[in-house]
């Protein structure tokens, strides 16, 4: 529901932001940037709603520097492309097609509403791999 909803909001005006989050989502947030750093990783997949990412992409920073990614950490991002886009060097971003989703969300539940004891159906959406700038060579 919360795809078909971000989709709605989406198509009738693109610039909706997500909601402010709450405090205490912060703070995990910023423990797994720091979880990330203590590791002593030097590659890491973060994924989640572009508000949290955002954090987790600033608390990195804060802790590793402005030449973060990707001289000392190789990043890759799932969420939405505009942060890799907005981010200095562009994240490599695996991003979902929220329209697809939710389309086809729409319809296994129409499905599932028309026909409450049909077999159940599963529906395959393909990721995209959008290139950036924040991995690294090998270490």
């Amino acid at each position: 529901a919360n795809a078909l909803t971000d989709a709605k909001a989406r198509a009738v005006h693109p610039k909706i932001c997500s909601p402010p989050m709450p405090a205490e989502q912060s703070m995990r947030i910023r423990d797994i940037a720091d979880a990330i750093v203590a590791s002593r990783a030097t590659a890491a997949v973060i994924g989640g709603p572009t508000a949290l990412l955002a954090t987790c992409v600033r608390r990195l920073r804060e802790r590793l520097g402005r030449d973060a990614f990707p001289d000392r950490l190789s990043l890759i991002a799932i969420g939405d492309q505009l942060l890799g886009d907005l981010c200095d060097p562009p994240l490599v971003m695996v991003t979902r097609p929220v329209d697809r989703i939710a389309t086809a969300l729409a319809d296994l539940l129409i499905a599932r509403i028309l026909h409450p004891t049909g077999p159940v159906r599963t529906e395959l959406i393909q990721l995209s791999l959008n290139p950036g700038a924040s991995i690294g060579p090998l270490p």
